[in-house]
């Protein structure tokens, strides 16, 4: 089964976070990005400038921080904790659910298990398109070989032991297919 390459991706700030500091590997994330036009919205921007590695990849010309004339997570803020809301959820699904009602060929990355089941329960149109850092991080391994598998297999240790918060049970199958790196499905979580 070959898996679709997206032209734009939309992340929560604990994608970028993950990288940048739990794992201190912001030139894997540079890498990453090169490779597809990633959209920041303006709270996960706040949130990612407080790390100290953000200059490594601020300059990156595949990053795009859009003038939104309208936050398109306005809308949805009623629904989040305020923790969600300085982290920038609201405003991932947002602007997601514009681009898929723009017909864009993206995907969206959100970790945080609420704001997920939010999508689930209210937009399921979304889900096909909504994915975590981890099964991302599988799919530049084997799915797009933007990273290669000793080095991912490294990096998901590497998250395993940092403060990234991941189910022990996710990790384990997306070790486990990075680790065989044969077509076949992928385990969305």
């Amino acid at each position: 089964m070959k898996v679709k390459r997206y032209d734009e991706i939309i992340a929560d700030s604990s994608f970028y976070i993950c990288f940048l500091d739990d794992v201190n590997r912001p030139e894997i994330l540079h890498r990453i990005i090169k490779e597809f036009n990633f959209i920041i919205t303006p709270l996960v921007k706040n949130e990612i400038e407080k790390s100290e590695n953000y200059a490594r990849i601020q300059s990156n010309k595949n990053i795009f921080f859009p003038e939104f004339s309208f936050d398109y997570g306005e809308i949805l803020k009623a629904f989040f904790s305020e923790e969600e809301i300085i982290k920038g959820e609201h405003g991932v699904i947002g602007t997601a659910y514009i681009l898929y009602r723009l017909n864009r060929n993206f995907c969206f990355i959100l970790d945080d298990q609420d704001p997920r089941k939010f999508v689930v329960s209210n937009i399921p149109d979304l889900v096909k398109f909504m994915t975590g850092t981890v099964n991302f991080i599988g799919l530049c391994c084997c799915s797009y070989k933007l990273l290669k598998k000793d080095e991912t297999l490294i990096l998901l240790n590497q998250i395993e032991k940092s403060k990234f918060r991941i189910k022990k049970s996710i990790l384990s199958q997306v070790k486990l297919y990075v680790g065989g790196c044969k077509n076949g499905l992928w385990y969305k979580y």
